[in-house]
């Protein structure tokens, strides 16, 4: 996604998610965030694998850690990168249940 990201709002390739999906705004902000957070979960999980290989732990530690890993990196990224989308676009998208004639007649 950091070189080849996708330029259009689509269901098949990128970060999507209904705040993401908002807008191309929305959309290109997500695609960016997430392609830079996902470069750095890889660098992070190369690092820990460094250290398990230098330090050598056990086949069964390593595997752990490198499985547990992104089990916790990437609901952390999805819950990061949405945040980070409704504090930015909070405005321009209305909470659920609100529409813009809400209270009118």
């Amino acid at each position: 996604m950091v070189k080849f990201p996708p330029r259009r709002i689509n269901p098949w390739y990128g970060y999507r998610s209904q705040a993401s999906m908002k807008s191309q705004e929305a959309w290109d902000y997500a695609q960016r965030m997430c392609s830079r957070k996902i470069v750095l979960i890889g660098i992070v999980m190369l690092a820990l694998a460094l250290v398990e290989w230098l330090v050598g732990l056990p086949s069964v530690w390593c595997a752990f850690i490198l499985i547990a890993s992104p089990l916790i990196a990437f609901p952390y990224l999805i819950s990061v990168i949405e945040k980070q989308l409704k504090r930015r676009f909070s405005s321009s998208v209305a909470p659920s249940g609100e529409g813009p004639l809400k209270g009118s007649k």
